[in-house]
């Protein structure tokens, strides 16, 4: 099996995102919804099934449930493909840098693979960020779990 130069390095830095916002989910359901801990308590509930629970508590935005359900869609694609590459499909996103991370994946596009880790920083950064605020600042939900795994 051959892997791509760089893939670990960028298949991690995925999968560190999508758990970080699947923390916020977690946190979401378990402290808004009325059987929240219910839900999660099995493992029977995917992240794109609790995604969809957040959102259809109006908890987040239209575009930020979408890039949620985009970053979910590029972990599966690194899930059962190493050599997956992101910028391969139609992906748009919303958010403060949505023009910069659009032209990047053109850029990318037209002139190779060297920016792929650099675009993927560049949409979960934005997206993590947003939906970190939208959890404290309109939610009032804690980030202890965040800032304690951020400093080990």
């Amino acid at each position: 099996m051959s892997v791509k130069p760089g893939l670990a390095h960028h298949a991690s830095l995925v999968l560190t995102i999508h758990l970080f916002t699947e923390y916020w989910l977690n946190k979401l359901i378990e402290q808004k919804c009325e059987i929240g801990k219910e839900i999660l308590k099995g493992k029977e509930y995917t992240y794109g099934i609790k995604l969809s629970i957040v959102y259809s508590m109006r908890l987040i935005p239209k575009e930020l449930f979408l890039n949620l359900k985009t970053l979910n869609k590029i972990r599966n694609g690194y899930a059962h493909d190493l050599n997956y590459d992101l910028c391969k499909d139609e992906l748009r996103f919303w958010g403060p840098s949505a023009e910069n991370i659009q032209k990047a994946i053109h850029a990318k596009k037209s002139r190779g693979k060297e920016i792929q880790k650099s675009t993927f920083g560049l949409i979960g950064m934005d997206t993590f960020g947003w939906l970190n605020a939208i959890c404290v600042g309109e939610h009032g939900l804690s980030n202890n779990a965040i800032k304690g795994s951020a400093t080990s």
